[in-house]
Order: structure tokens, then C-alpha cells, then sequence
């Protein structure tokens, strides 16, 4: 189960961002572009197309895209956040900022 304290406040780490969006289809170059930056990962969800398997991601493994079909705003929103959440204590540290968009 994921906490602030079972993932160590001070595992913060300064400058790292994660951007949450959720779209319909591929991600927007953008979000494709921003995720090659060093400082930055994009968890991109689609909830009317599954494309994981059609992107390719430059990044080193910055980009992650899933599919979540026939899901409600809330419900696509919530589960960013989760796998937001699985990815800092995969990696073992937590970013500075989580961005939805």
C-alpha cells in the first residue's frame, strides 16, 4: 500500500516532475517530446484507443502509456495517480510535483 511515509518524504527527489494526461487516442508530440527531458516522466492513459503497443518512446523508459477503455473522467483521473504512485516506489524515490492535465 502506497503512503507519504512508506515512500519516504525524503525521497523526494528536487526538480523531478510527472505529468498525468489523459487522452483519447496516441499521445500529442508533445507529451512524447517533453518526456525526453531528463527531469520529466509522462504517464499518458487513453481511454477510447489502445495504442501501447504503436508508440515508440525515445525517453528511456519516461513514457508510459496504458489503456483504461470506457473509463469516467474520475475514474481515469484516479487511476493516474495510482500508477503514478506504483512508479515512485518502483524507482524508490518520489517526485517533487505530480501535474494532471
Amino acid at each position: 500500500e502506497y503512503s507519504e511515509q512508506a515512500a519516504g518524504a525524503s525521497l523526494i527527489k528536487t526538480g523531478k516532475i510527472v505529468y498525468l494526461v489523459l487522452g483519447k487516442g496516441y499521445p500529442p508530440e508533445k507529451w512524447i517530446l517533453r518526456s525526453v527531458w531528463e527531469s520529466i516522466s509522462v504517464i499518458y492513459v487513453s481511454w477510447h484507443r489502445n495504442v501501447t503497443a504503436n508508440v515508440r518512446s525515445p525517453t528511456n523508459g519516461r513514457l508510459h502509456i496504458h489503456y483504461l477503455p470506457h473509463s469516467t473522467w474520475t475514474t481515469a483521473r484516479n487511476r493516474l495517480l495510482q500508477l503514478a504512485q506504483a512508479l515512485e516506489l518502483e524507482q524508490g524515490w518520489m517526485f517533487e510535483y505530480l501535474v494532471f492535465f
